[in-house]
């Protein structure tokens, strides 16, 4: 385990720290063949001191998944039409039998891209468009939308990101199709988080109405301890609850457990460390 570093937003009056905690699991030999290098566990606990019920724990298998070149002739490295390539189908059905076993959406694919400062000019233009599409009906309402409103008039707008959390059913099938869809299934991953965080004040956040759209609901992944045992590599739990081994056709084929943990605690506050070490 890394310890976790904490560090106060001190260049601002807010009360709040934020601190990273990554865990590298050992599992025992028995084990071994249900952890997948792929997958990575993601908790976010928020504390809130001045309103405890504004307080909660949720967690996500992130299922990684990164873009590849293209392979036109007439093209190099990434391009509008670079795609997903290792998507495995057997494994997306395994992945919807756990939701479905848990009732609780608390799967995502974790999409790899370049960032779009990065690539060519026609292709940074082809993705800019996109998202300018997707939000164009967008009333930038709240203080998440107003945000947001600054965000995308910027000169380097965080929307205009590297990595990209997408719903279970939602996973786009080219670096076009990820910029074409977002806030309608796919999110960037700051964003993703920063809804998380609205949501705990009460924010209708547009990732709520996304999920809502879909579907999907985030009051079965909120304090979980089942959930969150998975999430956390607890191979105990796994190994010991039947319904879950049997929600899966060949659990020998499942590699579920996350070679990885990372929980991002944010406390808002005055009981907070300052840039210190605390675990």
């Amino acid at each position: 385990m890394i310890p976790l570093y904490a560090v106060w937003l001190s260049a601002t009056d807010e009360p709040m720290s934020v601190a990273v905690q990554l865990e590298t699991h050992s599992y025992p030999h028995s084990m071994e063949r249900y952890v997948t290098q792929s997958d990575i566990g993601f908790i976010l606990s928020y504390e809130d001191q001045f309103n405890h019920e504004s307080s909660f724990r949720r967690g996500w298998l992130l299922q990684a998944k990164r873009l590849f070149h293209t392979r036109q002739r007439h093209a190099r490295g990434f391009a509008v039409d670079s795609r997903f390539e290792s998507f495995d189908s057997a494994q997306h059905e395994r992945m919807k039998r756990l939701r479905d076993w848990a009732q609780c959406d608390f799967i995502r694919y974790l999409l790899y891209c370049p960032r779009p400062s990065t690539l060519d000019k026609n292709v940074r233009e082809h993705l800019c468009s996109a998202r300018s599409r997707a939000l164009a009906h967008d009333i930038f309402d709240y203080s998440l939308g107003l945000e947001l409103r600054d965000d995308f008039l910027s000169e380097t707008p965080t929307v205009a990101a590297g990595i990209f959390v997408a719903l279970l059913d939602s996973l786009p099938d080219s670096l076009l199709a990820v910029h074409k869809s977002l806030f309608n299934g796919v999110s960037p991953f700051s964003w993703f988080i920063v809804s998380q965080l609205a949501q705990a004040d009460g924010i209708r956040s547009r990732m709520e109405f996304d999920e809502r759209r879909h579907g999907l609901g985030q009051d079965q992944n909120l304090n979980n301890p089942i959930v969150e045992a998975l999430i956390r590599g607890d191979a105990d739990t796994f190994s010991r609850n039947q319904t879950l081994l049997e929600a899966i056709d060949d659990p020998r084929q499942a590699r579920l457990l996350p070679a990885h943990t990372v929980t991002v605690r944010v406390v808002n506050g005055i009981d907070r460390p300052r840039n210190t070490e605390v675990g």
